[in-house]
């Protein structure tokens, strides 16, 4: 068993190297553990041996900086970027597409703005494939592109009035499974099961969640199931290939009607903000970022 303290260290080394090794042994791997690759900086089968006195000061400050982090440093270190691409309708009931959009984006607001975690999502995904057309369709090699430190395969399907939602975590490295999460929600509150799932994957994490925090995440962006499928709609829009005004368009209507139908929605104000800002609409721009601090003075995006 490794002590507290060696454990803190431990983990403290694996943020400071931004080791995707570190972040994958905090998952409950289903196929055993990953084989930990040697740290460029310790290992000696790569090249010559550094001079015995320069490597044992390098250890020694290595030690130091280890044994100086204080667990309370260790828990603010939380900007491992995780990439979320549109998550898959198994069951293939067109009238639940929309959800394909809506989970990434819940994801990305709640990840940000409570545990200052990075979410990278289709935007991020199609400007890499923007630099990149050969990467369409691999998104093992986009978050490798990304330096994402874990890859979301999300799913979801209905039943009845029951959603099940699963997130498989992967490691962008190897492209090798780490663990599946599971959630049930239900098609009146779409969002809950993501939300759980969240929480899930900042505990295997160890993220340590204030109360505050964790009740923010659980907190549904909004409970009107219309304003949610407005939004995705408008997000969907923003993702199609077809003419670039007619998608921002019809985006901007949709977020638009998603403001209407919960005036308390800040995701929805946020980007109906962002889209008034591209049109060069000032006074609309800010006007719909002030509706988003209103409706969540914490947005951090707006």
């Amino acid at each position: 068993m490794v002590d507290g303290s060696r454990d803190r260290k431990r983990r403290a080394w694996g943020l400071q190297l931004g080791s995707i090794e570190k972040v994958s042994a905090r998952l409950s791997l289903t196929e055993g553990p990953l084989p930990i690759r040697p740290s460029p900086i310790l290992s000696e089968r790569d090249g010559p041996s550094a001079p015995r006195p320069l490597r044992n000061t390098t250890l020694l400050i290595l030690f130091l900086t280890c044994s100086l982090l204080s667990s309370s440093s260790i828990q603010a270190r939380t900007d491992w970027p995780i990439v979320f691409p549109a998550f898959t309708n198994e069951t293939g009931e067109s009238d639940w597409d929309w959800l394909s959009a809506v989970y990434p984006e819940v994801a990305r607001s709640k990840l940000h703005g409570t545990i200052h975690m990075r979410a990278f999502t289709w935007e991020e995904i199609n400007h890499v494939v923007s630099l990149d057309p050969n990467v369409s369709g691999n998104l093992v090699e986009i978050s490798r592109q990304l330096r994402a430190q874990l890859l979301i395969r999300g799913a979801y399907k209905t039943v009845g009035e029951s959603i099940e939602v699963s997130a498989r975590c992967v490691d962008p490295v190897s492209g090798r499974p780490l663990t599946t999460f599971k959630s049930m929600g239900s098609i009146h509150d779409p969002a809950e099961a993501i939300n759980d799932i969240l929480t899930q994957i900042a505990q295997a994490l160890r993220i340590a969640l204030p109360p505050e925090d964790a009740e923010s995440i659980r907190r549904p962006s909004t409970r009107v199931v219309d304003a949610l499928r407005a939004h995705s709609m408008g997000l969907l829009a923003l993702n199609r290939e077809d003419a670039r005004q007619s998608a921002v368009s019809d985006a901007t209507r949709h977020f638009t009607e998603a403001t209407s139908l919960d005036p308390a929605y800040a995701d929805a104000h946020y980007r109906l903000a962002t889209l008034l800002q591209h049109k060069k609409d000032t006074a609309g721009a800010e006007s719909a970022y002030r509706a988003a601090l209103r409706a969540d003075i914490d947005h951090r995006d707006a």
